[in-house]
């Protein structure tokens, strides 16, 4: 999730699959200059939070609107979801083509 322009994953646990997207990200977020911090995230939070994002490596990073029926911030496509999403397309383009 996204607040106030920190990234906030949950801590690793056993709740919680670990993987390479979710590292990616932490590592692209660092090399733009986002701050990001591993915390436990109460429910309430979430739902206030600015944007809320899932991670997969079938999926990338896919922008939540919303949760429960509450809209997650403003109810659109965040600002830094779309500036990490460009960068990790343009990531993969470069896997993909050298």
């Amino acid at each position: 999730m996204v607040e106030n322009g920190v990234l906030y994953t949950p801590k690793s646990s056993s709740e919680i699959l670990g993987g390479v997207t979710r590292e990616l990200i932490l590592q692209l977020a660092d090399e733009q200059g986002i701050p990001c911090q591993q915390v436990d995230i109460e429910y309430s939070r979430l739902l206030a939070a600015d944007e809320v994002w899932i991670s997969s490596s079938t999926r990338a990073i896919v922008p939540v609107l919303s949760v429960d029926g509450h809209t997650i911030g403003d109810g659109s496509k965040g600002r830094i979801w779309q500036q990490m999403f460009e960068r990790f397309i343009q990531l993969q383009h470069q896997m993909m083509h050298g």
